[in-house]
């Protein structure tokens, strides 16, 4: 059982890390959710693993990219995208572990990937762009430029917005139907490493600057800091209406009320930095790290805290 800062939980929250998933022979640098018994991994063997949470057993492994994956995303429950330094995105089919697609048209690595919709898919690469991708034909229908540095991350705020983050220090609000940059977010004064959406009007973002920070979409203004981590926030999610995880280059990760901006727990056990995180259920997450694991944290949730995103929204958001 991995450590836990108990001196600032909740008194009425506990936090247990329920198991270690083991397998990767390099850094595990992307984690989504596949249902609930199910999490896919990417990493820098340049595979992605299909993992059991139950058994804590890899279930299928997917061979086919030659760099580092440093990305995955759920399209379905029987489709998976991922992202590479090899400069392109590949489609998988979970039940036959096949690379059915091939995305290319990036210059240089893909760092993150998110779902738009069914049939659309959005990247970021280290090449200072967005792309648009249509899954079923694997054409780049789109391409958004603004950024002056990689691009970290990106999520989607509603059907036609999306949020990056970016080595500039900043974010952007970008409108899908146009591919035009209607709001620019500063505040950061590093690299921004993950954005997540808290709800239509909130966004969540962590830098290298070893802070993390709540954002109006509506105003671009910072309402909130989040200070605590000793190294460089590498990864943000939304566990509920007032709860959000980051994980950190300290190898930590940390749970914070967002209402009061207090960090209520501290997870301990990995031993490099946490590059990833997820939420598997209300009461439970994953995360990946440079220490070639991914590790199962169960987080009990008091009576009166607010609803869990459900697995659904987790995927679109």
């Amino acid at each position: 059982m991995s450590d836990i800062d108990n001196d600032t939980l909740d008194a009425n929250a506990t936090v247990t890390c329920a198991s270690t998933f083991q397998g990767h022979s390099s850094q595990v640098l992307g984690v989504a959710v596949l249902g609930s018994d199910r999490i896919v991994s990417g990493s820098g063997d340049s595979t992605l693993k299909l993992w059991e949470v139950s058994t804590q057993r890899c279930v299928a492994t997917f061979q086919g990219h030659s760099r580092h994956v440093r990305c995955v995303a759920v399209l379905d429950s029987d489709r998976i995208v991922s992202g590479s330094e090899d400069k392109t995105l590949k489609l998988w089919e979970v039940s036959t572990q096949r690379c059915v697609a091939t995305f290319q048209g990036h210059s240089s690595y893909v760092m993150c990937v998110t779902v738009l919709d069914a049939d659309r898919i959005v990247s970021g690469s280290a090449d200072s762009t967005l792309k648009l991708w249509e899954v079923s034909t694997q054409r780049c229908v789109a391409t958004f430029q603004g950024h002056s540095n990689w691009v970290m991350s990106v999520t989607v705020l509603d059907a036609d917005r999306i949020v990056s983050g970016s080595a500039d220090s900043t974010l952007k609000l970008w409108e899908v139907s146009t591919q035009r940059c209607v709001a620019t977010f500063q505040g950061h004064s590093s690299e921004v490493w993950c954005v997540a959406v808290l709800d239509a009007d909130r966004i969540v973002s962590g830098s290298e600057d070893k802070t993390l920070k709540l954002w109006e979409v509506s105003t671009q203004r910072c309402v909130a800091t989040f200070q605590g981590h000793s190294s460089y926030v590498m990864c943000v999610t939304v566990l509920d209406a007032d709860r959000i995880v980051s994980g950190s280059a300290d190898s930590t990760l940390k749970l914070w009320e967002v209402s009061t901006q207090r960090c209520v727990a501290t997870f301990q056990g990995h031993s490099s930095d946490v590059m990833s995180v997820a939420v598997l259920d209300a009461d439970r997450i994953v995360s990946a790290s440079q220490d070639n694991t991914l590790k199962l944290f169960e987080v009990d949730t008091p009576p009166d805290a607010p609803g869990p995103k459900s697995a659904s929204q987790e995927w679109a958001a």
